[in-house]
């Protein structure tokens, strides 16, 4: 970027004085002596007529413009001057023709919402202000786009449960868009994840975009196809703008204190988080402006029919190979009802809760959120979460609300709450430090050479709730009928199959991401490898969560089981609900329609457990070089990690240079 005029000189010279000679016929040694008296006439010229040229930094460009502050340090007669992207070349910055393009095109994803959207907010911002600084030029238009890939789906494990409820999310956030604004949602259908970089550059000609704004996704194939657009669309002459939206604090800004590197525990990760935002609230805690706080509507149907555009896209009712039966799916649209404003109406009411056994509420969290048979005795928002009609931000901004302000002091019910929210943060840091957990590897290499056992018949079982444990029956019955499952039990049921079963953790993570609503892979594949000693800041291999004494501590009255597990319900006595075959006969269960005996002993399976851990855990074993992954995965942009265990990309690792260092 230009810091002063001299840099602008050293372009001049570089690129328009060179060109200009190369051109032409004249002999080396005479156009040689014409650009060495050219440039000293310009030193001379430079001394006598300083200019000022104001150009911003990458970080700051992409910020909202004080246009007050501009108007004041730019002479009134000085020429408009194109904006110079990171992306552009310095030549193409000075050479590159607009070619007429000027419209703005927003690529939702993982950002269902108009509320405390970054990538949105930016781009109409822009739109707005070369209206208001270029009047004489078409005006610009903002567009909004959704892909829809089944390949990446299934390639990704997401299940027909959560397709639904992207889908009817989408249908919210396209009326919200069209409604008032006159900002077309349109939804186009790519065959695979590699070609969404193609028909990215297609789209952009076709609907003669200059700028593209999204919001970042975090995970390797993600990260990858940005990279690779980030290189590849200032070729049409479109400027890719990626904003932060998922993580309060962005990957990479908290490090280590001691090593410099990614956080692998928790707690310290947590306290430095702490740290920092509190320090900086108006920079981490300020939310995207809403649509709501710019005119509309945005287009005119004039403008939009200049582009053969008339309405926005159909959203479909259901994805070809996605379907649900019918059934379910009503129930899911009445349990789960889409939209940014029921997230909002959902969130507030949990953070203004009396603390009232029936709805504790975000006071009573600390309390109640380990105990299943409390309806609302946690928040129920993940699923809006993890298609982005909410943001963490958000939650946190409200939470602090209910507690006059403060973030980490104040209602221990709160306070935990928003604890469990950096978890999120957290997870994210872990997959852009350590890019192998999304490639179907553990964090802790060495536990692929545990011996894992699979037995198909086995883990329908677990699947489907028939395992002759209740609470875990409870919990996997909870999940196939509303595609939830509270937090307590699915720690329970992921130990019991990692554990009691021995198998794989990334079966159950497999599984969980194909049947969950809220299925989002940093938060899904860093419950399991907790739970399965894998990971992260794991729970040690020797502690195995019993089932029984799980099942009594936080069900004690037995309600969960008795609605997810019917034919107990008639039982009376607590020991028959959470542990049924001490008490009944096997002829007695079978009449209930309950498993004649467990799936496995529970002494027995504890002590297999910790002997498999233990040959590779307790005694240090090797780091494996295995010949193929284990698990489950199919990466369009896979490359090798290198030695330090980031990705290759470079483009992208650029683009973020700038943030990063600022917010550090």
């Amino acid at each position: 970027m230009f810091k002063n005029h001299a840099s602008a000189n050293k372009l001049f010279n570089r690129f328009t004085i060179t060109r200009l000679f190369q051109s032409t016929r004249y002999p080396f040694f005479l156009s040689r002596l014409i650009i060495f008296t050219i440039r000293s006439l310009l030193k001379v010229y430079n001394k006598l007529y300083p200019l000022n040229v104001l150009v911003m930094s990458p970080h700051k460009a992409n910020q909202p413009t004080d246009r007050s502050k501009k108007r004041s340090q730019s002479p009134p007669s000085s020429p408009k001057r194109r904006k110079i992207s990171q992306n552009d070349s310095m030549a193409d910055a000075v050479t590159k023709p607009s070619n007429g393009k000027n419209n703005m095109l927003v690529w939702f994803r993982s950002d269902l919402r108009t509320k405390d959207n970054p990538a949105l907010a930016h781009a109409l911002q822009k739109a707005q202000d070369q209206h208001e600084s270029e009047p004489g030029r078409r005006k610009a238009l903002v567009i909004a786009l959704f892909v829809l890939s089944p390949s990446e789906f299934r390639s990704h494990d997401v299940g027909a449960v959560k397709v639904d409820f992207i889908l009817r999310n989408l249908a919210t956030l396209s009326e919200i868009l069209w409604e008032s604004y006159r900002i077309p949602l349109l939804v186009k259908t790519s065959s695979s994840a590699a070609d969404v970089i193609k028909d990215m550059h297609q789209l952009c000609n076709a609907y003669s975009v200059s700028d593209l704004f999204a919001n970042q996704e975090y995970e390797i194939d993600e990260s990858r196809r940005d990279a690779k657009l980030i290189k590849s669309l200032p070729n049409d002459h479109v400027e890719f703008h990626l904003h932060q939206d998922q993580c309060v604090v962005p990957p990479g800004v908290l490090k280590s204190k001691s090593s410099n590197l990614t956080y692998t525990v928790y707690s310290p990760f947590k306290r430095m988080w702490f740290d920092v935002v509190k320090k900086s609230k108006d920079k981490y805690l300020t939310l995207a402006r809403p649509l709501s706080d710019f005119p509309s509507p945005m287009n005119s149907v004039a403008d939009l029919e200049s582009l053969s555009i008339a309405h926005p896209d159909a959203i479909p009712d259901v994805l070809k190979g996605f379907e649900l039966e019918a059934e379910k799916k009503k129930h899911l649209e009445e349990l789960w009802p889409a939209g940014e404003v029921n997230a909002l109406q959902n969130l507030d009411k949990f953070c203004s809760g009396a603390g009232k056994h029936e709805s504790p509420g975000i006071t009573a969290y600390n309390d109640a959120r380990n105990y299943p048979n409390l309806e609302n005795g946690t928040s129920r928002l993940s699923p809006y979460l993890a298609v982005g009609a909410l943001t963490t931000k958000q939650c946190i901004v409200k939470a602090m609300e209910a507690n006059g302000g403060k973030l980490d002091t104040g209602s221990s019910g709160i306070v935990t709450w928003i604890q469990e929210l950096i978890w999120r943060d957290f997870y994210r840091n872990v997959l852009v430090g350590f890019p192998r957990v999304c490639m179907s590897k553990p964090f802790k290499l060495e536990t692929m050479n545990i011996q894992w056992l699979f037995e198909d018949d086995v883990f329908q079982s677990w699947c489907y709730g028939k395992t002759g444990y209740p609470i875990v029956d409870a919990g996997m019955r909870q999940l196939q009928k509303t595609g939830w499952m509270h937090n307590r039990v699915r720690m329970i049921v992921a130990s019991f199959l990692t554990k009691h079963l021995l198998h794989n953790w990334q079966h159950g993570e497999k599984f969980f991401a194909n049947s969950l609503i809220d299925g989002d892979f940093a938060s899904n594949n860093g419950g399991w490898q907790w739970v399965a000693s894998t990971g992260t800041d794991a729970q040690p291999y020797f502690r195995i969560f019993n089932p029984y004494t799980q099942s009594e501590k936080f069900d004690p009255d037995g309600v969960y089981i008795k609605r997810w597990v019917p034919e107990l319900a008639g039982l009376k006595t607590s020991a028959a609900i959470h542990n049924p075959h001490s008490v009944l006969s096997a002829k007695e269960l079978v009449k209930l329609g309950y498993r004649e005996k467990p799936i496995v002993d529970h002494k027995v399976a504890r002590e297999r457990a910790i002997a498999a851990f233990k040959l590779v855990l307790g005694k240090g074993g090797p780091v494996p070089k295995p010949k193929s992954n284990q698990g489950y995965g199919n990466h369009d942009y896979e490359e090798k990690e290198t030695k330090g265990g980031a990705p290759k990309t470079k483009a992208l690792e650029s683009y973020f240079k700038d943030k990063i260092k600022s917010e550090n």
